[in-house]
């Protein structure tokens, strides 16, 4: 399984790669929103991402829209700093799955990292 973390801040990409890498898993790090669009119509592959919501060049409710618009179909999940109910509702309204808040919830981000693992079994196994 591939995750992709986009987050403009360094200790936030060392803190979530250490999380996700900690059970296994493939991880990219991509510094903006813009840089995760570019590498997903390069080709690039994701069966998770974990979008940051403010960040420069383009945040992560734009990307998030503009990903779901390319036909990205892969679980994001929005992560903010801020608790705020227009937050998450912006985030799923731009085609987010889920939305947690930072700092991240070991627990909470092994249950999404197992949920999104299950889906892409699943589907692995209907082909």
């Amino acid at each position: 399984m591939t995750v992709l973390v986009v987050d403009d801040d360094k200790t936030t990409q060392i803190i979530h790669k250490m999380l996700v890498t900690r059970e296994n898993l493939d991880v990219h790090v991509a510094e903006n929103g813009m840089q995760a669009i570019e590498w997903a119509a390069s080709g690039h592959t994701y069966d998770l991402i974990l979008m940051d919501m403010e960040m420069p060049v383009m945040n992560g409710l734009e990307a998030t829209k503009a990903l779901r618009e390319m036909g990205i179909t892969c679980t994001i999940v929005g992560v903010t700093s801020r608790e705020e109910e227009v937050d998450v509702e912006a985030f799923i309204k731009a085609g987010a799955n889920k939305c947690l808040v930072k700092p991240l919830n070991i627990k909470k981000l092994k249950l999404v990292l197992e949920e999104v693992a299950s889906n892409v079994a699943s589907t692995s196994g209907a082909k």
